[in-house]
């Protein structure tokens, strides 16, 4: 199997780790599942993978930045109603709305078009009842950033005292 562990970058000890895409990693998670294990096991190993991969980027001072591919994902509600929630995509049932919950924050990027112009990225940093944006308290009283940001992550960390 592949090695996928963070343990070999975490211990060079870097400031930053930026994984490009968590999404693609999910799905290379899952191939290595596939071509080691079969039936329940294939899921098992991945979800195995996935709680590993989070404990791993927990264990040390290292920011660790995710990008993500997100779903609306449409699911039936505590009240017995249709709800839909953005969430980030991943395969099966055991991680769905809960790869949020596992980072300290998540920024969802929205997109405003105008006539005649290119469109507008912005980073929404707080929940919408929609998707679970997230920040840290202490991140949003040192940096003043409103809830929609321009898309530079470089600006939000520096705004955070991170840089």
């Amino acid at each position: 199997g592949r090695d996928f562990t963070m343990k070999r970058w975490l211990d060079k000890k870097p400031r930053f780790i930026v994984i490009d895409s968590l999404t693609e990693l999910f799905n290379l998670f899952e191939v290595d599942s596939k071509e080691r294990f079969q039936n329940y096991d294939i899921w098992n190993n991945y979800n195995n993978s996935v709680a590993k991969f989070f404990r791993d980027i927990k264990q040390d001072d290292t920011v660790v930045i995710c990008t993500a591919i997100d779903e609306l994902d449409t699911f039936m509600n505590g009240a017995g109603t249709q709800s839909a929630q953005r969430r980030i995509k991943v395969l099966g049932k055991r991680w769905a709305g809960e790869v949020e919950s596992q980072a300290l924050a998540v920024f969802y990027t929205q997109v405003k078009h105008q006539a005649g112009k290119l469109p507008e990225y912005q980073l929404v940093n707080s929940p919408n009842g929609v998707h679970s944006a997230k920040m840290p308290r202490a991140w949003r009283e040192v940096s003043k950033l409103p809830i929609e940001t321009p898309n530079n992550l470089n600006a939000i960390l520096t705004a955070c005292k991170i840089l």
